[in-house]
């Protein structure tokens, strides 16, 4: 294709397969409606999350795991909700709409993406820590100390955004006039680092973008089994009364209970990425600006809200699994429920 063409309408994102109109249809239902209210939910139910862990204290690795998915997660709705700003613009002028979605397409959709990488290594820590936690518990506690929970979280979030940033360069933002509106509007293109070294950004983005959701998708699948298994085990060991000296306490069951809840959520959440992926792999004209960048858009709008029930639905999880945070948080917001409704 030409990379020098600008986005939508062109001949570099033809009508093949998905039309023009049934991708406004898909972009004005799951792309600015229900996104745009998972996205709100997601920024409420993060925002109460880092409330109430920083209430509680970061003296448990656990609780600066799940606060820094929760920062990342609260990132990734405030950004998916100002993307979806066009929706609102739109009403104002068309041609507002479509220059707010030209600059957001190429910039502030990949911070989401990324978001959702970041979150995947580390809830792939998490399985990974809590494996050894429930084989080697008093030695893991020792060496996943607080400090190097945290050190390990910055780590994986810098470690993941430079990997992708390479993408920000290839394109291009400039304002042109388009007949269509009948008025100025920024249009995005590919630029000159693209033109030289296009070929080899993109395999190496699509490579990446399939590397780290396999890596983290592996690491959690096999470490759940593992805990699956442990757990089972101990269960069985607790059931004939045989009581072992590195048996978990109840209230670290509580918690290894709802964290596999949240580590399942996730491997649900990669399912759809994976296939979004194999599909860029096999056919390289399945991508933005390329010829079946409408299908694309809708394949990446189903993705995406898969991606935001998962940032959205981790205050339910606990509310529902954890006592200790259940409490902590009627108790911090004024509110009171039955004593009974809290053990």
């Amino acid at each position: 294709m030409n990379g020098s063409q600008g986005s939508g309408g062109t001949a570099s994102a033809r009508d093949i397969l998905i039309s023009m109109e049934t991708l406004d249809n898909v972009d004005n239902i799951l792309n600015l409606g229900i996104i745009s209210f998972l996205a709100i939910l997601g920024i409420c139910s993060n925002f109460l999350n880092i409330v109430v862990f920083s209430a509680q204290g970061f003296q448990d690795s656990v609780n600066i795991s799940l606060t820094a998915m929760a920062i990342w997660d609260l990132l990734k709705c405030i950004v998916g909700l100002a993307i979806r700003v066009y929706g609102p613009l739109g009403w104002i002028s068309p041609a507002y709409k479509k220059t707010w979605k030209n600059i957001s397409t190429p910039t502030l959709n990949y911070v989401q993406v990324f978001a959702n990488y970041v979150t995947y290594v580390m809830a792939a820590y998490v399985a990974f820590e809590r494996c050894l936690c429930v084989t080697l518990p008093f030695r893991v506690k020792l060496i996943f100390t607080p400090a190097l929970t945290l050190t390990i979280m910055v780590l994986i979030s810098i470690s993941v955004i430079v990997s992708f940033g390479v993408i920000f360069f290839i394109y291009d933002l400039k304002l042109a006039f388009d007949p269509t509106y009948n008025s100025s509007v920024v249009e995005y293109s590919y630029n000159t680092f693209y033109q030289d070294n296009g070929a080899s950004v993109i395999d190496y983005f699509n490579l990446i973008g399939i590397v780290n959701p396999i890596f983290s998708f592996l690491v959690i699948v096999v470490c759940t089994a593992m805990i699956f298994y442990r757990m089972h085990k101990m269960s069985k060991f607790r059931s004939q009364s045989v009581r072992k000296q590195n048996d978990m306490s109840s209230r670290e069951r509580q918690i290894m209970k709802m964290l596999l809840v949240v580590i399942i959520v996730y491997i649900l959440a990669l399912l759809p990425r994976f296939a979004l992926y194999a599909g860029k792999m096999v056919e390289p004209e399945f991508y933005y600006l390329r010829a079946y960048h409408n299908l694309f858009n809708v394949c990446a709008y189903v993705v995406m809200t898969v991606d935001f029930i998962n940032a959205s639905v981790h205050l339910f999880i606990y509310l529902k699994m954890s006592t200790n945070f259940r409490r902590n948080f009627y108790n911090l917001f004024q509110w009171r429920r039955r004593q009974g409704r809290l053990e």
